[in-house]
């Protein structure tokens, strides 16, 4: 005789149990929190992130105070250099006079063009960083496991103190089963000479 219904309960993560709030025949409402997996590791995890977020977020406004300098002095350079061209063409100023403008301006437009592309990774870094802090968030959460339905806990099979092993691609270990005494069912095996007898 076995549920018709039973959920085995895994972890998402690996670590301790370090609390074990049910015990076997014990039954739970879907919702009620049943392990605690030691936090520690994975709330400094979640630390490590949020630095990187706000290191991420203050480097954009580097760039960007990077950027608007390199622009002030493309302004500039831009404004000697088309000076220096007027004069270049009344004969005014040497050819290398002008060359060296030329390439001052060339330099400066050339930092304004990294300077913006140096924002655009900044905003990548960001980006990356809050996916990061965002995994790290889950992977806290997932240290407390709540029952996914109501029911009994048919079997336990690890203690508080225990570790488990946790992995998001595979099946983790098994903690305990959650299952509805509510509808059973009988398997059993019917001889083959019996089986003709065998109705609805």
């Amino acid at each position: 005789i076995q549920p018709e219904v039973q959920l085995k309960i895994s972890s998402d993560v690996s670590g301790e149990i370090v609390e074990l709030i049910v015990k076997e025949g014990d039954h739970v409402n879907k919702g009620d929190l049943l392990v605690k997996i030691k936090p520690e590791i994975y709330q400094s995890a979640l630390d490590r992130a949020n630095a990187a977020v706000s290191s991420s977020q203050s480097n954009i406004e580097t760039a960007k105070a990077q950027l608007t300098q390199a622009k002030a002095q493309f302004i500039n350079t831009e404004a000697s250099f088309q000076r220096s061209k007027k004069l270049f063409e009344q004969g005014a100023v040497s050819q290398a006079d002008f060359d060296n403008a030329k390439a001052s301006y060339e330099s400066a437009k050339a930092q304004v063009e990294s300077a913006e592309e140096g924002v655009k990774a900044s905003m990548f870094n960001v980006s990356s960083a809050q996916a990061s802090q965002k995994e790290a968030t889950e992977n806290l959460n997932k240290t407390s496991i709540y029952a996914p339905v109501s029911g009994t806990v048919s079997k336990l099979s690890k203690e508080k103190g225990e570790r488990v092993v946790g992995t998001s691609m595979m099946e983790g270990t098994e903690i305990m089963i959650l299952a509805n005494l509510n509808e059973m069912e009988v398997r059993v095996e019917v001889n083959e000479n019996d089986i003709v007898r065998v109705n609805l």
